[in-house]
């Protein structure tokens, strides 16, 4: 009313004082009352348990100079039964996230959704499940990896495709990332879409340890990755993976992936954990995969590309990418090895590096080609458009396991 900005919010119940989350963002009230600007971040949010019985809250609100002053009083009843109900639902809820089941949301009220996922987001931290910032800049710490017992010639050749397309700017640390890789067999291809920013050149520094390279006209990324795997010679059980022009591969994935595929050989394809990085290849963040049972595949696409191997048996099995996306293409070829019977396996460790950067296709293309080829494959896949409540509980189930995955990571020890 004062036009002052809001710098808290707080609850009183009796005498008791809970403090609110403030500063989230409502462009609809900025709407409504047009101004002053701050009235964007005039949001807030609060969960509590409430005794049981009749209950009088008390918000009030401190602005700039002017002390706390109520603006609202709510009054509640609380259910004796539903109360006494709740600790075993908040067990039951706890229990079924450590153990990476199943969380049955509908069995829950609004109110006590929102209070166990604030509680949880309290002790746990957002969820490591996002391609922003979540830190300052520092350096990566380099992947620990399980020591290989076998030579290079014993384990499964790995064919790497870069596709490329003015990225000079990155392309030469993504190539090294790549070449700087020991104890592996093998095969790196860059196919280059004709670049004009001095990629060509960058490229031929390293021909001499390049199966073959390429600079022509393409119809997009997945029709130069399909041209780049033209040129490849492996057998049906050796690895394939590509790896964006902007991105890294942690240093000894490559080992790793070839030892784990030549000791599982059911196994079709992989996929881990990734870091974040910045433009000048800094850590600030970390995706952290979800179990594959707190995953949904046919609602979203939380595989981290540039850390999915497979095997060369499958990619023929279905034929390749299918070059008609120019989004969505790893998240199509997830499905489609899955409807073929493909053995998938997540594994707990880093193996690639994912860089934010303001031009990258999967921030600029998102609203434009992102969103309608996301719908498609979840429509072609369940048979319908799910709604945005399923989509969203789908979602805070594996945002719910990756945030307790990166709590185990940080005490030592990998689910």
């Amino acid at each position: 009313m004062s036009g002052s900005k809001i710098t808290g919010i707080r609850i009183r119940i009796n005498n008791t004082i809970y403090e609110a989350q403030c500063g989230i963002n409502r462009p609809d009230v900025l709407a409504y009352f047009k101004e002053p600007a701050s009235t964007i971040e005039s949001g807030f949010s609060i969960y509590l348990k409430l005794p049981v019985g009749k209950s009088e809250v008390h918000l009030e609100a401190k602005r700039e100079a002017i002390d706390w002053t109520r603006f609202e009083t709510l009054t509640f009843q609380t259910s004796f039964s539903r109360n006494l109900k709740f600790p075993l639902t908040k067990l039951r809820f706890y229990l079924n996230a450590y153990l990476g089941r199943k969380i049955e949301f509908k069995n829950l009220s609004p109110g006590e959704l929102g209070y166990l996922h604030a509680e949880f987001e309290s002790k746990f931290g957002p969820p490591p499940l996002r391609l922003s910032p979540q830190h300052l800049p520092k350096d990566f710490v380099r992947e620990k990896f399980p020591k290989s017992k076998k030579s290079k010639e014993q384990l499964p050749k790995i064919t790497i495709i870069t596709p490329s397309y003015n990225q000079a700017h990155f392309l030469e640390e993504t190539i090294q990332s790549v070449l700087s890789q020991e104890d592996v067999r093998l095969d790196y291809i860059i196919q280059d879409g004709a670049s004009k920013d001095g990629s060509l050149a960058i490229i031929e520094k390293y021909k001499s340890k390049l199966v073959y390279y390429e600079s022509t006209g393409d119809k997009g990324q997945a029709d130069a990755i399909m041209k780049g795997f033209e040129h490849m010679n492996s057998g049906p059980n050796d690895i394939m993976a590509y790896l964006n022009s902007d991105d890294l591969l942690m240093p000894g994935a490559l080992n790793f992936v070839a030892n784990f595929f030549d000791k599982n050989p059911s196994v079709d394809a992989i996929y881990g954990h990734r870091i974040l990085i910045n433009e000048t290849s800094h850590q600030v963040g970390q995706w952290i995969s979800p179990r594959q049972r707190c995953d949904n595949l046919a609602l979203h696409d939380l595989i981290p590309q540039e850390t999915l191997f497979w095997r060369k048996r499958i990619w023929d099995r279905i034929g390749g990418l299918d070059t008609r996306f120019q989004f969505a293409l790893d998240w199509d070829l997830l499905i489609r090895f899955q409807e073929t019977g493909a053995v998938i396996k997540r594994l707990p460790y880093f193996l690639g590096l994912f860089r934010i950067h303001t031009l990258q296709k999967s921030q600029s293309m998102i609203n434009e080609t992102g969103i309608k080829e996301m719908n498609h494959l979840r429509k072609r896949t369940l048979g319908k458009h799910p709604d945005d409540h399923e989509i969203a509980q789908s979602m805070r189930r594996a945002e719910i396991d990756s945030a307790i995955i990166k709590k185990c990571l940080d005490k030592g020890f990998r689910l």
